[in-house]
């Protein structure tokens, strides 16, 4: 498991516009995991964009965050999607997302245990909508396995 730097990278309390969905060369995807101790479900990495920022600059920047020391990129397929209320609100309001996909070489992840910050968990991309069904992100198994093969085109879709 890899151990995330950044303690900004999933804070319920606060509303995430960027989400990413970071595959391994085994179409693994990263999902982040705080552990025993929380009581929280894993998590897509998310993170908010700073004023001015564009969502890709976002996305960019949480990648290198979850991946600070592996070769990683943004993919060609992008999600519109409206953003969910954090685990744990009690009101529903949406706002505009984005689920931007990334690729990561696998081989140079260092893996560390649990020190009281996230670490990702590695779940075979048919897993992680059953794992992460809680954020009701639309289509999110089609999303992930017609990228994972080739048949949605690049670009951007809306997730509804």
């Amino acid at each position: 498991m890899l151990y995330i730097h950044l303690m900004c990278m999933y804070a319920p309390s606060r509303w995430r516009d960027v989400l990413v969905a970071c595959f391994d060369g085994n179409h693994r995807v990263a999902l982040l995991d705080h552990g025993p101790a929380h009581d929280g479900p894993p998590a897509l990495p998310t993170t908010r964009r700073h004023a001015g920022e564009s969502y890709a600059g976002a996305a960019a920047r949480l990648l290198k965050g979850i991946v600070p020391e592996a070769e990683a990129r943004l993919g060609d397929l992008v999600g519109r999607l409206e953003a969910l209320r954090p685990y744990g609100a009690l009101h529903e309001v949406r706002k505009p997302a984005r689920l931007f996909t990334a690729h990561v070489d696998s081989s140079g992840i260092p893996r560390s245990p649990y020190r009281g910050a996230a670490c990702l968990r590695w779940l075979a991309h048919p897993e992680v909508p059953c794992v992460i069904d809680y954020l009701g992100i639309p289509d999110l198994d089609h999303f992930l396995e017609g990228y994972v093969h080739g048949w949605l085109p690049e670009g951007w879709i809306t997730l509804q």
